[in-house]
């Protein structure tokens, strides 16, 4: 199988890293809310996702435009921008105020959870070189 060259494989990583934790409630309750380690991680949290997808890269808004850059094709773009959608929804009905055990009782959460868990399947079964 041929291995994908990307221009920010770094990015990539970083990225599975926030899926795993955005698509696991185990460390979500673990990290986020009762601030204990959880397996690997010392540390976590919905804000740390939101930073690196909205304010570090821009990439939930715009992830097209990192195709060959972060992302390997259209079909992991359109993921991203499904997981961008869910957490649309999350912030329109309840802000950007709550804290993270709150957002995570939400109902809205599943939706966000399993966006993210398609995103995750997605990205760990494409082949990066750098990975």
């Amino acid at each position: 199988m041929t291995k994908h060259q990307l221009e920010l494989p770094f990015v990539r990583r970083e990225l599975i890293s926030h899926m795993e934790s955005l698509s696991d409630p185990q460390e979500q309750q673990s990290l986020w809310v009762e601030d204990k380690p959880y397996k690997n991680f010392m540390y976590g949290s919905f804000d740390t996702v939101i930073d690196f997808l909205y304010r570090e890269y821009d990439l939930a808004d715009i992830p097209y435009d990192f195709i060959g850059e972060v992302l390997v094709d259209k079909n992991e773009a359109y993921l991203l921008k499904e997981l961008d959608k869910t957490l649309d929804i999350l912030f329109e009905r309840y802000g950007g105020k709550l804290s993270d055990a709150e957002y995570i009782t939400k109902p809205e959460w599943q939706d966000v959870v399993a966006a993210a868990r398609r995103l995750l399947d997605k990205l760990n079964t494409t082949p990066v070189e750098g990975l």
